[in-house]
């Protein structure tokens, strides 16, 4: 069950990189010293974390659930910033969603600060604490201004539309399966909201998705024919 939520994390850590890809890179910059001073900051926190917090913290039910809640919000906003470039639109509301910044980002890497310091114990951790804001933000900022190439654009945001189908997939998996976990008192009772939540969002934004992708790819061959 901790793999999902692994996962999960990872996913997100991927999805902002494809999103800040999107941005100016003055702006990526901008982004990677937030996320420096966050983990700065955040460092005296995490070294006060164990494997048994963090087993709480996963096992909590109601966090469990914000958590899938933010990444599905999350991700349908990245999918709609992906079609409103698919549409070319200068006047799309939805291309304004890029610079919005991410919930799920400062959790993820909040966390993987926090097994950082659990599997590299016995060392000074104010150093520990620099390089973990020098490996997380040094792999944000190269992965970033890598993909934000124009020539690797198109590829970064193919891959984002498929990194956020596997987000808004994964959240509702950590749904159903926390819906009928022994924490809530019945194991073999499934909830079956979550998973209705989770296929009458993403399966109509799936379809509009390859539709659009579609019709963008035949307006371009029928220019290049002419």
């Amino acid at each position: 069950m901790f793999v999902i939520i692994y996962i999960v994390f990872v996913l997100c850590f991927a999805g902002f990189v494809l999103q800040s890809s999107l941005l100016k890179r003055y702006l990526i910059i901008g982004y990677a010293l937030v996320s420096a001073i966050f983990l700065w900051f955040s460092h005296t926190y995490a070294i006060n974390e164990s494997y048994t917090s963090i087993k709480a913290m996963l096992t909590n039910q109601n966090l469990m659930y914000t958590l899938s809640v933010i990444v599905t919000i999350e991700a349908v906003i990245g999918i709609l910033v992906n079609l409103s470039i698919i549409k070319r639109s200068r006047t799309d509301r939805f291309k304004l969603m890029k610079y919005m910044p991410s919930v799920s980002w400062f959790i993820t890497i909040y966390f993987a600060q926090i097994l950082l310091f659990l599997n590299i114990p016995g060392i000074n951790f104010k150093l520990l604490a620099v390089c973990s804001v020098a490996l997380i933000g040094g792999l944000y900022l190269i992965s970033a201004l890598f993909l934000s190439r124009e020539k690797e654009q198109q590829f970064a945001l193919e891959l984002k539309f498929v990194v956020h189908l596997l987000q808004i997939l994964v959240a509702g998996v950590i749904s159903v399966i926390y819906s009928s976990s022994p924490y809530n008192g019945n194991a073999m009772h499934t909830d079956l909201k979550p998973l209705a939540v989770f296929i009458g969002v993403s399966v109509p934004v799936m379809i509009i998705g390859i539709l659009l992708r579609k019709r963008e790819v035949k307006r371009l061959t029928k220019y290049m024919n002419t």
